[in-house]
């Protein structure tokens, strides 16, 4: 898929300070359209420090019809803290939905065990008090 021509003017022409923001808001609405195109072309730019908000919002588009690439795609945020809470977020929806996807998917994921035994721990905590 070749991006739109809007897409590429911002990230080669947009004002450096302002870049974050305008690949949030883009990402947010394309990712609603084509998810897939979207992701691709997130790879594409590369990820780092300036597309972490973008695929913060990323995760919360997919994250109700793709709950295990949503987890994935947290993963790769570069801002410990952003990345912590993206996932602390994607994980508690992706429970609430399969219980026993999230579990398969974390138990799996490259996050360290006590990482994953933590953010298990906490999901089920949560989800006993709604």
């Amino acid at each position: 898929m070749i991006p739109r021509p809007w897409q590429n003017w911002l990230v080669e022409r947009a004002d450096p300070d302002s870049i974050q923001g305008n690949l949030e808001v883009s990402v947010h609405f394309w990712a609603s359209d084509q998810p897939n195109a979207c992701g691709e072309w997130l790879h594409e730019i590369g990820l780092g420090p300036e597309t972490d908000r973008a695929v913060e919002a990323y995760t919360r588009v997919i994250g109700d019809h793709d709950a295990p690439s949503a987890f994935a795609w947290a993963q790769s945020i570069t801002d410990v803290d952003k990345r912590a809470s993206t996932i602390e977020e994607v994980s508690r929806r992706f429970y609430r939905f399969d219980p026993k996807g999230f579990l398969a998917t974390v138990s799996t994921s490259p996050l360290p065990a006590s990482e994953s035994e933590a953010l298990v721990g906490m999901v089920k905590r949560q989800a006993e008090f709604r």
